[in-house]
């Protein structure tokens, strides 16, 4: 969700920021002096061990800050999904919002503010997904068992180490906010990775602009092969995973007939 990749989706930009890009961008010009001037003070603060310039540097620039806490103010999500889109750590997202809610409110940009839902109610990845569907599908893959070939060298590409037998996988990509399937890919042997049968697949070329994909941890790597590739991470991604089983367990069986 970093700027240069969310102004390529318009509609998904406004949604999660209540901001056009345009409107976005004026708000940068006018707030970045004022960032600008505050990191320099927080800096040079007396009882700073380093130097200005010393320690770590911050993984996202400024606009890309001022854009986390606008998402932060619009939708509310949990820290660890905000830095999960954002590809920084859930503590990394307090201390950037804590930084930067202070200059939108000195400059009178209270009413990017809704209302807070309170801690227990901040959206999960699976109601984010739900209530901004342009944002992503979901994609898994799944195994069934097969005989393997009789020739050895064919025999040993059917088989699946994570199944411990001979397997054909195939994969499946699921509207978050439906749970429609809406792509199934040709089978291939077991021991292809998901990351090889999502490439092969070409599903990601075929989702429509401003539609991502997202997936579990056999998906590091996604946003390599698209721009509209949303990663993967270990505790939300597990979250997604389970969601896509419950969505997937009545359809299983039918594939596997059809098969």
């Amino acid at each position: 969700m970093r700027y240069e990749h969310l102004k390529q989706h318009p509609n998904v930009f406004l949604k999660m920021t209540g901001l056009r890009i345009g409107e976005f961008d004026t708000l940068v010009d006018e707030l970045l002096p004022e960032f600008v001037q505050s990191e320099y003070e927080r800096l040079r603060r007396p009882d700073r061990q380093r130097e200005i310039g010393g320690g770590q540097h911050s993984e996202l620039d400024s606009r890309d800050q001022l854009l986390l806490t606008v998402v932060w103010l619009r939708v509310y999500p949990t820290h660890e999904v905000l830095g999960y889109l954002f590809g920084v750590s859930d503590s990394t997202v307090s201390r950037i919002s804590a930084r930067v809610l202070p200059l939108l409110e000195q400059a009178g940009r209270d009413t990017l503010r809704l209302p807070d839902p309170g801690r227990k109610r901040h959206q999960t990845l699976d109601q984010l997904l739900r209530d901004t569907p342009e944002l992503a599908v979901v994609i898994d893959s799944f195994e069934q068992k097969v005989q393997g070939p009789k020739d050895r060298n064919e025999r040993d590409g059917f088989y699946s180490g994570k199944k411990k037998t001979h397997t054909l996988k195939s994969q499946i990509a699921v509207n978050e906010e439906t749970g429609a399937i809406v792509d199934v890919s040709a089978s291939v042997p077991g021991s292809t990775a998901d990351i090889h049968l999502l490439e092969q697949s070409g599903l990601m070329e075929r989702l429509p602009e401003g539609v991502g994909g997202i997936g579990d941890l056999a998906y590091i790597g996604i946003e390599k092969l698209h721009p509209q590739g949303l990663g993967a991470s270990p505790p939300v991604a597990n979250r997604v995973a389970s969601h896509d089983q419950r969505q997937m367990g009545s359809i299983i069986p039918l594939l596997r007939a059809d098969e």
